[in-house]
């Protein structure tokens, strides 16, 4: 509210709060964890909005079609991350250096990820079991991930998933 007016936060702009490495907590949530839980109404998080930040599980609002390149680059502490169900594009590098990440959960109408989960060497759970197999680059998961991860995936879907490219070089598919 500014001047009794409302207004609805759709977009953050690019590197909004880049470098705010003390930044644990939003919306004045609070737990053991520290949690970012962003508007309700966001659309768009733009390039490096969040980058180095301290947050370690991250609530991703219903709305959000699109995260921007390094989003959340470097973000130590982040170790899970669930992408809403309206949420199309994750861009490349969106998560990049966020080594303590162990679970991702993708949603239903993503159609890109390429390269999002670069240098995220411990996640070991990668849930797509909302989504049809679509095109990602061998480069979307460090090689760590595609031998010691497990992809857990619908099960209509699962030969699909083992025949396309990139999916393809998880060794454990379920």
């Amino acid at each position: 509210i500014y001047n009794n007016k409302s207004y609805v936060v759709t977009s953050i702009g690019e590197s909004a709060f880049d470098g705010c490495s003390s930044l644990r907590l939003i919306n004045n949530v609070w737990t053991k964890s520290s949690i970012a839980s962003l508007p309700m109404k966001l659309e768009e998080i733009k390039n490096k909005v969040f980058q180095n930040c301290a947050f370690s599980i991250l609530q991703l609002p219903e709305e959000l079609k699109t995260i921007g390149y390094r989003a959340f680059g470097n973000c130590v502490n982040l170790v899970s991350v669930d992408i809403p169900d309206q949420t199309e594009q994750i861009y490349y590098s969106a998560f990049e250096g966020c080594v303590k990440l162990k679970n991702i959960y993708l949603s239903e109408s993503l159609t890109d990820i390429s390269g999002a989960f670069i240098n995220c060497p411990k996640i070991d759970g990668v849930y797509a079991d909302k989504v049809k197999p679509f095109s990602i680059t061998f480069d979307t998961f460090d090689d760590a991930v595609y031998q010691n991860a497990t992809l857990y995936v619908d099960k209509k879907y699962k030969s699909d998933f083992e025949k396309t490219y990139a999916w393809s070089r998880f060794k454990h598919i379920y």
